[in-house]
């Protein structure tokens, strides 16, 4: 009987884990849809908007599971979307966001933003 037991905890501790890895790195797959919809040749508003939706999801998982380097990566995008359309003040806070979290967790002097100019 206690061996029963043992392996019906070992059984649901292996699920539990299993799952809470899965949900830990879902975000990484938001990001990577987000990226390929970002990198699109021709992108429209529409692919925009959706890209958008997906880096500003995917950061806040990111955010909480401590991944400061994706975090910084999709605020910087998400700041790029929104300079390609004009919205220079909502670009503007998205990139000082990420030169603040960049600078406390990161303190990547390789980061560029001059780089990161899209279309």
């Amino acid at each position: 009987m206690l061996v029963r037991l043992f392996i019906l905890t070992f059984i649901s501790l292996s699920f539990y884990l299993s799952a809470q890895k899965n949900k830990s790195s879902a975000y990484k797959l938001v990001y990577e849809e987000a990226d390929k919809l970002y990198s699109l040749n021709d992108p429209t508003s529409t692919t925009d908007s959706i890209a958008l939706a997906k880096f500003t999801q995917s950061s806040n998982e990111a955010l909480n599971n401590n991944d400061f380097s994706l975090f910084v990566d999709a605020l910087i995008k998400i700041g790029n979307i929104h300079q390609t359309y004009q919205r220079f003040d909502s670009a503007n806070v998205y990139y000082r966001k990420s030169i603040v979290f960049n600078q406390k967790f990161l303190n990547n002097d390789r980061l560029s933003f001059g780089n990161s100019y899209r279309r």
